[in-house]
């Protein structure tokens, strides 16, 4: 039986949350009730945009059909990956950092350098409801375009690429409703 309370808001007003990181084998939570390491409390990424955090499960694949009729049969996944999508609004020391990669306090580059790879923590809270998405081992693999404009939030756009762990997994996700 379908139920209202299980709608959860990832930006909904009384929303709350933010998108953490940290060197790779810093201490990563196990559920939704850790303290984050002090690690990842130093690099909160700051204010995201309206669009929040996009998750996306890409996966390529071959369709295998069978010669009566043109018919799929079986569909192989040759690939997966697991990327999240952001909008960073804050011109910060940890944002500048996130998206140029080697920002020093006072000056950027501008390269085509790989991206930072770091673990992840994206956090959202509804009403006592939290969900943690945790990612042992992502890298900014895209940087969308920052537009300079009078009428608009400076926006620092980045999509973090999740790599698999010894164990396969991209990313782990965490549920905790109140009162659970």
């Amino acid at each position: 039986m379908p139920a209202a309370d299980n709608a959860r808001g990832g930006g909904a007003r009384a929303a709350t949350g933010g998108v953490f990181r940290a060197p790779i084998g810093t201490t990563l939570p196990t559920d939704t009730a850790s303290a984050l390491d002090a690690a990842f409390l130093a690099r909160n990424i700051g204010f995201i945009s309206d669009a929040g955090v996009i998750q996306t499960i890409g996966n390529d694949t071959t369709d295998i059909r069978a010669w009566q009729g043109n018919t799929v049969v079986r569909t192989l996944v040759n690939n997966t990956k697991v990327t999240y999508r952001l909008e960073m609004l804050e011109t910060a020391s940890v944002s500048l950092e996130t998206y140029y990669g080697n920002f020093t306090g006072s000056a950027f580059e501008v390269t085509g350098e790989a991206g930072l790879r770091q673990s992840w923590v994206i956090q959202s809270e509804d009403e006592g409801n939290i969900i943690r998405i945790v990612i042992p081992d992502g890298q900014v693999t895209e940087r969308g375009d920052t537009n300079y404009s009078s009428t608009d939030a400076l926006r620092y756009p980045v999509t973090i690429t999740a790599y698999p762990d010894s164990s396969g997994v991209s990313a782990y996700g965490y549920v905790a409703s109140e009162g659970s």
